[in-house]
């Protein structure tokens, strides 16, 4: 039941994740598709506004070339009707001369009436003439500047350069506009192949679902952010319990060292930790060092640069503030194994003296016991001597000595309890 309900599980998160990729190449093809119509439109648009500009400059141009056809045919019949006028000018001229001396004539009573009329008749055809020569010449006029004017138009050998120019553009635009709409189809034809998808009974009901596997992502990513900010919290909480704690045990290594010690080479010592290189946040490793300071204030690592004495004691040393530190209520168990090994007479008694302090020291603890296993008499014979001395106490007043008894050949360990006054000095 419980690999059906993961492998239901595995299904509806592959189903999930079918539908977002769906739903988003929906949205991206819907989104591609309205991008290209609109191009589309906008192509389309240009185009049909390309093409009204060069039906209209084609207009004009034709309309140029008419104008200047019209020009030149005006031309000619206007030179033809100046010179007309020009001679009609000359015989208005000679007839107004004769008209006058007509005129003459009559104011001086000669002529008759007859030829009166035919005078008069003549004048008001001369002032019509006239004014009909000034007219033309004012359309003269015209005609000469707005031909001027039509000469700053391209010539038609440009216009007709623009044309092609236009004619180029407008295929490629309708050009574009058939791609843009093939894209268009393809878009819409893949937007309506996913809305097809989305109508699989496999999305049943998946806006629903994926409602609540959006509501369930999101509690899980504030439970992360709270979990992130509860560990750092909790980091920075051991960080400064480890800080403490080393600065509390150096402190009691340094008072048992200087109890302890003897010699006049190394004043104290000290344990310095660092976060390793290749440690990560989430799995923080430390690299532990042992320090002795010399007289004169040098501090070295003590690997390599002790005696075996000197490092024997401060493993012990070590041993009693790491007890001391975190199993003074917890844990009063103390074992020492050979613990003069490696150690001078000096050292040894030393040693003996410190652990019948810390042992008077300890005197009122209910749970405190110190078991040493050793070889050296004399090294027990001093720390009781010593408890005799500090806390005023003859323990401890017996022993166990374990030793090797022969039996029919086999060899047996054999444990007797023992006065202490029974041991040699």
């Amino acid at each position: 039941a419980s690999g059906g309900r993961a492998a239901l599980r595995d299904e509806e998160r592959s189903l999930n994740d079918a539908l977002t990729k769906a739903k988003d190449a929906l949205m991206a093809h819907e989104s591609q598709a309205a991008r290209k119509r609109d191009e589309a439109v906008k192509a389309r648009d240009e185009a049909r506004r390309a093409l009204g500009d060069f039906e209209r400059t084609k207009t004009r141009a034709e309309a140029a070339q008419r104008q200047l056809r019209a020009i030149a045919t005006d031309e000619e019949r206007v030179a033809a009707e100046r010179a007309e006028l020009v001679e009609e000018e000359a015989a208005l001229r000679a007839e107004l001369e004769t008209t006058e001396q007509m005129l003459a004539h009559l104011r001086s009573g000669e002529g008759d009436r007859k030829y009166s009329r035919h005078m008069l008749r003549d004048t008001i055809e001369l002032r019509r003439k006239q004014t009909q020569l000034v007219e033309t010449r004012a359309e003269y006029d015209d005609l000469k500047k707005q031909r001027s004017e039509d000469e700053a138009y391209a010539s038609v050998e440009e216009i007709e350069s623009a044309k092609a120019a236009l004619d180029a553009e407008k295929e490629g635009l309708v050009k574009e506009a058939g791609e843009l709409s093939g894209r268009r189809g393809q878009s819409e034809k893949t937007a309506e192949d996913h809305r097809a998808k989305l109508r699989d009974k496999r999305y049943k009901d998946i806006d629903a679902r994926y409602r609540e596997k959006h509501i369930e992502l999101e509690t899980t990513k504030m439970a992360i952010a709270d979990l992130k900010l509860y560990h750092d919290q909790l980091d920075k909480a051991l960080q400064d319990f480890h800080g403490k704690k080393i600065k509390e045990i150096n402190k009691l290594v340094r008072d048992l060292w200087q109890t302890t010690y003897r010699g006049d080479d190394v004043d104290l010592i000290e344990i310095v930790s660092g976060e390793e290189a290749t440690s990560s946040r989430a799995n923080r490793s430390y690299n532990y060092q042992v320090l002795m300071r010399k007289a004169g204030g040098a501090s070295m690592d003590m690997k390599g640069r002790c005696s075996a004495g000197q490092r024997v004691l401060a493993s012990i040393v070590i041993r009693l503030a790491l007890a001391q530190s975190f199993c003074l209520e917890g844990c009063g168990l103390l074992c020492l194994d050979e613990p003069t090994t490696n150690l001078d007479a000096a050292n040894r008694q030393s040693l003996a003296q410190g652990l019948a302090r810390i042992i008077a020291d300890r005197s009122k603890q209910a749970n405190f016991q110190l078991v040493v296993i050793t070889h050296d008499e004399k090294f027990i014979t001093t720390m009781r001597t010593e408890l005799e001395t500090t806390a005023k106490t003859s323990l401890p007043e017996f022993y166990w000595r374990v030793t090797r008894e022969n039996h029919d050949g086999k060899y047996f360990s054999h444990i007797s309890r023992c006065d202490m006054d029974t041991l040699s000095v």
